[in-house]
């Protein structure tokens, strides 16, 4: 599936489901901005939720198939992240940000 079906307004309705619990998870996860890393992963809100829309989505998408954080679905989703977002974060900033929405929307 191409990032942009990851997006759409059928992905939009899980995400509008979950936002405010991963919001609250992530304001209790993030580092702290003091301690900026190159992870992404001492982002406010504001600039993280594109990011944390996306892993979310792609655990509600990819889940079944990849029940945990693997090479091969960090791979796809770093390709199709490139194809949809280049223009927001590199891959290389974002990946940890991406990683934890991933983990949260994981099948339970």
């Amino acid at each position: 599936m191409r990032a942009d079906g990851l997006m759409s307004n059928n992905a939009g309705s899980a995400w509008d489901e979950a936002k405010s619990a991963i919001r609250a998870d992530w304001e209790e996860k993030r580092e702290p901005a003091a301690t900026p890393t190159l992870s992404g992963m001492s982002l406010p809100w504001s600039r993280a939720e594109r990011a944390l829309r996306f892993g979310y989505s792609a655990a509600q998408w990819y889940g079944r198939r990849h029940p945990a954080w693997s090479a091969e679905i960090e791979e796809r989703l770093a390709v199709e992240w490139n194809l949809y977002r280049p223009d927001v974060y590199r891959w290389r900033d974002i990946r940890e940000v991406v990683r934890h929405a991933y983990e949260f929307g994981l099948p339970r």
